[in-house]
């Protein structure tokens, strides 16, 4: 099938034919074809880029995490176990 010419009546005729059920992963889909803002975003370099930019309150609705603190210091936990069982990596952390 040839993507040239493709109309939006007849992608919306092929949503359609997806079960009800299965709509969710249509979605997903159709999201990952769409441009990412972070790839076309300012590389963040100060604080105002930070703040500016969609990274902050991207776990917000999270429900696994519990307490912030204790969640990255699992992270570093789990990270410094990969990184050699502990030994320091070449900035000494």
């Amino acid at each position: 099938m040839s993507t040239a010419g493709v109309t939006t009546q007849e992608i919306l005729n092929a949503v359609q034919l997806v079960p009800v059920e299965r709509w969710s992963e249509v979605l997903q889909a159709i999201e990952s074809l769409q441009p990412q803002s972070f790839a076309s975003a300012s590389p963040i370099r100060t604080g105002t880029d930070l703040r500016d930019s969609e990274l902050i309150g991207v776990w917000a609705d999270r429900t696994d995490v519990g307490n912030s603190q204790e969640f990255a210091r699992e992270l570093r936990r789990q990270a410094e176990q990969r990184n050699g069982q502990g030994r320091s990596d070449v900035a000494g952390h």
